[in-house]
């Protein structure tokens, strides 16, 4: 088995209201965070999904363009499987920075050579802190042209066909998928002293 580790960096963080790729984790940009965290696992590749060429992505980092057409991550899941040459290949979005080298390394060690891994919380899924065997290409391609541009339901149907297993969280483990969509979310987290949450820029 061979991993790629991809970095989701290409909402419109219009909730936001800035690009959150660049909000700063204590003295650090999330961008950077995350990459240094897909690090940790030594994957064979690591790369970026953007929907364009950012001036804050470093020049040694290869990019997958995301469609610009608006049916959300599905798209970014679709041109990442598109473009590996590994076996699987695991996301995380930008906006989580609480997720840790540990949990990132428990979901490795459960991908088999044919299935991924995705986590979930009673219900509902986690795909955006995931491990995607690259053969889901055709799925994923497949919802695409029906118009089912849910995650939930892709995963849902990768589960079904035995590309993917899932796993319970914890307590505790759901707290690393915290994701940070509003300025609110943002001051709470990093500046709960502060007042003003980021401006838009």
């Amino acid at each position: 088995m061979s991993l790629t580790a991809v970095l989701l960096a290409g909402g419109t963080s219009s909730r936001m209201g800035r690009d959150k790729a660049l909000l700063m984790a204590e003295s650090e940009p999330f961008w950077s965070k995350q990459l240094n965290l897909l690090r940790t696992l030594a994957p064979e590749k690591v790369m970026i999904s953007v929907r364009f060429r950012a001036e804050w992505i470093p020049v040694d980092i290869p990019v997958v363009l995301d469609s610009l057409s608006g049916e959300g991550p599905i798209n970014a899941i679709a041109a990442i499987a598109a473009t590996v040459t590994t076996t699987h290949f695991m996301v995380i979005a930008v906006d989580m920075p609480l997720m840790t080298p540990a949990h990132l390394r428990k979901l490795c060690s459960f991908m088999t050579p044919v299935t991924g891994v995705c986590t979930k919380r009673q219900k509902l899924y986690e795909p955006l802190c995931a491990i995607y065997p690259s053969e889901c290409s055709a799925v994923v391609e497949s919802h695409i042209r029906r118009k089912q541009y849910s995650l939930q339901e892709l995963v849902f149907d990768l589960h079904q066909m035995k590309m993917m297993q899932t796993m319970e969280l914890t307590e505790a483990e759901a707290l690393l998928y915290e994701n940070l969509n509003h300025p609110e979310d943002y001051a709470k987290r990093y500046a709960p002293n502060c007042s003003r949450a980021p401006r838009a820029v």
